[in-house]
């Protein structure tokens, strides 16, 4: 048996259907390969548990979370470790030691939950979790259940010894298996009933994996020394051994349909069994020499999702996301190896439908031919070395004209069904095409250029690039006009009557595959996708996305094409709707950036609350204004036919884009609406939108605070301004009345002095009463008015010094003089003596004049008839002073200073 099985693993080719073969990859540290764990959650996410923590995909990358337990990272390398999903489709992860795991998706991280080593002693054995929410693990010979809404755990007492596996069949009943055979019971108020007798008739003794039909009530029981083994639940009986498996390792069981049991395999690939007869085949394995196949044998687990799709973690080498045949989109036609009835070679270089309907293909190992009449496949023969042929044409004569890369061109006659006469020598030829009658146009690596067929003479074309491009296909319309597409520089649009060359290229269309005309409109191949080209408004719309290496195609009848790739080739009806049963309509937004740093709800100063897809209202700072996200809408079979867009506020939705990485910049302080959707990138219809609100708060000087305290500032300096101007105005109004009295004053001052001296006289003749008061009272008005004048003086001159360089004896001369009148009336005697030499200070000539005329003024008029004043002037080379000494009424000798500090005086003798 062991030898039948070795067989039909090496017979795979021959009987099994090939399906769609994707691989899984992400970018950086988040491609990490080692995947042992698949589960789906309730949004549709694909989460894969791997050696360094937990990858999320959602059709076009992979983000990554590290677990930690009690602040220490977990170490996931044992398959001990698991993921699952609970009743409700949350996501739960379970460490090697008992460590329990839940994914918290309104945060986005997980969180520890529950620490089953302290219920438990010796080593942790998770076997199930069933549909009721309870998780059943054990520990030696020990039972546990833990219920996970309450998170209480039971012992649960049991006589099956040391347990393997508990395998959940509904309505609280289950099947265990043990070192002591199967079992089935009942789980009632916290207790087991119902045990049944052992089942496997004390054959089964190694259980490792066990399986339930429930369409055929059979139980599925891997052993390591029977091999996989099929009992009736419902007669307890055999109903099929495969001992031949005993040597292999089955790692997981997944129900593909209601009838076919898919086997994942440690080292042979995947298996797959029919429930109606028992049998098993092969269904999934490792093809070096193909692309679309899983990369290892070494199968760690298997997840079918709601669409039938295979996820298959090939260990060490990543995840495969498989279409079984009959659920691609696609009818393909590939290669089966030792079937002349298929492909000739996956790799297909050119394709072309002849005049006559049937359709030619040019491979990497030579030339076939398929009608779709008789649905039959004819290789042609050739003796050349080399079997690589890169383009295919039908000729005015109707032969078929082959380009070998290393030999040239050749001539196919469709009678003779073989590679004949020798065209041209054309190496490294990549494309072919018919010009008229007599001429062929030719694209190579070295460019492009024109062949005469019958003289065999050659003609570079210059084309209006900086280097002579790459042409990888060719096409002329009944017009004349050449369409090139070239490998890097775009699409060429030669017009030969007008000799003018138009350039067409954009970030995703520079790698032009093939040219094939749709009516008035051209379809346009690169490498992953086909655009319909209209040449009236130069206008791209892609067509068919996620495609891998386009290489060739061919327009069958309308609307059918014929598509070539490197892993074989597909009919596409461009007619047929892309069906969105695929695709979930919600749309996610994730990965949020504040100026490029990525923030999540446990950053600090975090302004998320909640994981931003569940965030309706997003509150930033001033300082946070530059910000960006990515939108997602899961699509794992065409990604590619999902575009993005956005707007904000009420501003025009930007143009759709395969980037869905949203950003903006400098948001002003305020409330927006930011807008988000996706879109079909076939048709341009809406497929989901969300919307946000986002509001940037504005920095504490810009608050409402704020302004209400710069209104109350503002006021207040209002109040200060009035009050200013009404002090200023009433210092006006005193300072013109002082003006008035001082020149009233000055008016009156000599008449009064006039009349005081002879009065005085009268009194020292006439002793009266009446005279003494009447003088009293003008030498009160005189010493008013002349306070008066003082004031007068001083408020008329400026508050501010302006000092000049003055001779102090000249000054003090004039000053003297200036009073000299009224001293002689009194007949007071002045006594002063100039210095010798010159004496220069720095004075304000006006204010120091009004001082010492005050001062001098009022000492005469303080002094008695025949008194005397003695002026003496001291100074020094750093300071000068003016000292007067008088003797008053009560003849008291009195002494007055005047001194002037800090400049150095200039002293001539």
């Amino acid at each position: 048996m062991k030898y039948a099985l070795f067989i039909v693993i090496m017979m795979y080719g021959l009987v099994c259907n090939a399906g769609i073969c994707k691989h899984v990859s992400g970018n950086g540290e988040t491609d990490n390969r080692s995947i042992f764990r698949i589960q789906q959650d309730v949004c549709g996410y694909m989460w894969f548990l791997t050696y360094n923590g937990i990858n999320r995909y959602d059709g076009t990358s992979l983000k990554h979370y590290d677990l930690q337990a009690d602040n220490d990272s977990i170490d996931f390398y044992s398959v001990n470790s698991e993921l699952f999903i609970d009743s409700k489709k949350e996501l739960w992860v379970l460490t090697r030691d008992g460590y329990l795991l839940s994914y918290n998706r309104s945060c986005d991280r997980f969180e520890g939950y529950s620490d089953f080593r302290k219920h438990m002693e010796g080593t942790f054995m998770f076997l199930t979790l069933d549909s009721l929410d309870n998780f059943w693990f054990c520990s030696k010979d020990e039972l546990y259940v833990c219920y996970l809404p309450t998170k209480a755990v039971r012992r649960i007492q049991h006589p099956f010894g040391y347990i393997t596996g508990i395998l959940p069949v509904g309505n609280s009943q289950y099947y265990l298996s043990s070192d002591r055979g199967v079992f089935s019971f009942s789980l009632l108020d916290e207790s087991i009933t119902n045990i049944s007798q052992e089942l496997s008739g004390g054959h089964c003794k190694q259980i490792y994996n066990l399986f339930y039909s429930p369409k055929w009530h059979n139980l599925v029981i891997v052993d390591r020394s029977q091999g996989i083994n099929i009992f009736d639940c419902d007669n307890n009986e055999l109903l099929c051994s495969h001992k031949s498996w005993k040597d292999l390792r089955v790692n997981n069981l997944k129900l593909l349909g209601e009838d076919n049991l898919l086997i994942a395999t440690d080292g042979v690939g995947v298996f797959q069994m029919n429930m109606e007869n028992y049998q098993i085949t092969p269904f999934l394995d490792t093809d070096i020499g193909k692309e679309m196949g899983i990369r290892s044998n070494r199968i760690a687990d298997l997840y079918v999702d709601e669409y039938q799709r295979l996820w298959v973690a090939d260990f060490p080498d990543g995840i495969t996301m498989y279409t079984p045949p009959g659920q691609e989109r696609y009818k393909w036609f590939r290669h089966i190896e030792g079937n002349n009835q298929s492909l000739l070679n996956d790799r297909v270089n050119a394709v072309l439908r002849d005049s006559e309907g049937h359709i030619w293909f040019a491979t990497d190992k030579g030339v076939c031919c398929y009608s779709p009449e008789t649905h039959q496949w004819q290789e042609l023969t050739s003796n050349l070395p080399c079997k690589l042929y890169t383009s295919l044409c039908e000729l005015p004569s109707g032969d078929i004209c082959v380009a070998n890369y290393m030999h040239g061109l050749f001539l196919i006659r469709k009678d003779e069904m073989e590679i004949g006469d020798k065209f041209a020598d054309a190496i490294s030829a990549n494309v072919v095409f018919p010009k008229d009658d007599t001429y062929v146009w030719i694209g190579t690596d070295c460019g492009l250029y024109l062949l005469n067929g019958k003289t065999q003479e050659w003609k570079r074309i210059k084309l209006p690039v900086s280097s002579q491009p790459f042409i990888r296909s060719l096409y002329q319309d009944e017009y004349g006009k050449l369409y090139v597409g070239t490998g890097g520089k775009g699409l060429l649009i030669i017009n030969q009557e007008e000799d003018q060359t138009e350039i067409y290229a954009s970030e995703y269309i520079r790698d032009i595959s093939l040219i094939v005309p749709d009516g008035d409109c051209m379809l346009i191949g690169t490498g992953k996708e086909l655009y319909n080209f209209n040449p009236a408004n130069k206008e791209f719309h892609l067509l068919l996305g996620g495609i891998d290496n386009l290489t060739s195609g061919s327009s069958l009848r309308d609307g059918i094409l014929m598509l070539g790739t490197s892993m074989g080739a597909f009919r596409f009806d461009k007619q047929a709707s892309f069906s969105l049963n695929g695709i979930h309509p919600y749309l996610y937004l994730d990965n949020f950036s504040i100026l490029h740093q990525l923030i999540t709800t446990t950053t600090k100063n975090t302004p998320l609350n909640h994981a931003l897809n569940y965030t309706k209202v997003l509150n930033l700072g001033y300082d946070q204004n530059t910000f960006s996200f990515t939108a997602a809408t899961i699509n794992y079979d065409a990604s590619e036919l999902i575009l993005y867009s956005w707007k904000l506020n009420n501003r025009k939705w930007t143009p759709p884009t395969r980037k869905n990485l949203i950003s903006f910049s400098n948001l002003t302080p305020g409330e927006h609406l930011v807008s988000v959707r996706a879109v079909s990138a076939q048709n341009g219809n809406p497929i989901s939108q969300r919307n946000m609100r986002v509001i940037i708060h504005p920095p504490l000087w810009q608050t409402r605070g704020a302004f209400l305290c710069y209104g109350i500032l503002i006021v207040l300096l209002g109040f200060l301004f009035v009050y200013v101007w009404l002090v200023w105005r009433q210092r006006n109004l005193s300072r013109e009345t002082v003006k008035v009295f001082v020149s009233a004053a000055r008016d009156v001052c000599m008449p009064l002095t006039l009349i005081k001296n002879p009065l005085e006289n009268l009194c020292r003749q006439y002793s009266s009463d009446t005279l003494k008061n009447i003088l009293q009272q003008i030498k009160g008005i005189d010493s008013m008015f002349t306070n008066l004048v003082t004031v007068g003086r001083i408020t008329s001159h400026p508050r501010r010094l302006s000092l000049l360089e003055t001779e102090l004896n000249t000054y003090l001369g004039e000053t003297i003089e200036s009073i000299s009148s009224s001293v002689k009336q009194k007949k007071i005697k002045l006594h002063w003596e100039g210095t010798p030499g010159f004496a220069h200070v720095w004075i304000d000539k006006e204010k120091m004049t009004a001082i010492l005329q005050g001062l001098l003024e009022m000492i005469v008029d303080c002094m008695n008839e025949g008194e005397s004043i003695e002026i003496v002037t001291v100074y020094t080379l750093r300071n000068w002073k003016i000292k007067l000494e008088f003797t008053d009424n009560d003849c008291v000798k009195k002494k007055c200073y005047i001194t002037k500090k800090g400049r150095k005086l200039t002293h001539l003798a």
